[in-house]
């Protein structure tokens, strides 16, 4: 290969995105070079099962509400009508998580949004408007997401 055809040794843009392990450290979200943090985190093979039983006993299954993150609880058992040691786990893990984005986001109380689908709600590349949101998949294969670097910002307008 002659020198005009290779690939010019620079580096490319850094990603934006960044993995995280704790809740701490999520208030990373709020400097000036990240859009995204990706917890890694397990579910743990109780969550996972009772997780899978409110999906395959509740479809369509929708909980949208706006409360603190310690009205979590009461609002799963309202929208599922399950007995409260079926989503026990499951409501103590949302809580979890609405606490952690209540501090990242300085609210008093958050947006909650709990659904059981049985499609892809959004199967093209969309630009998210909101400031601030934390996604959390129990059931499926999760949110896919593209990083910055591959990212043509002109073409998804």
């Amino acid at each position: 290969m002659s020198p005009e055809n290779q690939p010019a040794n620079r580096p490319g843009p850094s990603s934006r995105h960044r993995f995280v392990d704790q809740a701490r450290e999520l208030l990373g979200i709020h400097r000036e070079e990240v859009n995204a943090l990706i917890w890694r985190r397990s579910l743990g093979p109780a969550l996972s099962t009772q997780s899978e039983a409110l999906a395959s006993t509740e479809p369509g299954m929708l909980l949208d509400t706006r409360c603190r993150p310690d009205q979590v609880r009461l609002r799963l058992l309202e929208a599922t009508g399950q007995p409260p040691f079926q989503v026990h786990l499951l409501g103590r893990d949302i809580e979890h998580l609405a606490h952690a984005f209540a501090i990242v986001a300085s609210a008093v109380s958050v947006r909650i949004q709990l659904e059981v689908l049985d499609h892809q709600p959004c199967p093209l590349f969309h630009v998210d408007n909101n400031v601030l949101r934390m996604l959390c998949t129990y059931v499926g294969p999760g949110t896919e997401y593209a990083d910055e670097r591959h990212l043509n910002r002109e073409r998804l307008q």
